[in-house]
């Protein structure tokens, strides 16, 4: 992954994580994308909810809106924190 983003500017990624998932925690995600050195490349956005967090209706509703605004090529700011959205 890290070759293909560093080589072809066209390939993006985004991960989006439930914030109580314990089988694929949000926060090692983080880290691995940070020895990677892709941490400011790939937004993490997060969700209430834990594995299936698109099981809620209203976290399932704000992950469309992250996914639109990604598909539409809108930046997603990986600087900021990782937030819950409610």
């Amino acid at each position: 992954m890290v070759a293909t983003l560093e080589n072809d500017s066209t390939v993006r990624a985004l991960a989006l994580h439930g914030y109580y998932d314990l089988l694929t925690p949000f926060h090692q995600t983080e880290l691995d994308l940070a020895g990677a050195g892709l941490a400011g490349s790939v937004p993490v956005a997060l969700y209430e909810g834990g594995h299936m967090f698109f099981d809620d209706n209203k976290a399932r509703a704000q992950a469309k809106k992250t996914l639109d605004a990604f598909y539409d090529g809108r930046p997603v700011d990986a600087a900021k924190p990782p937030v819950v959205l409610h």
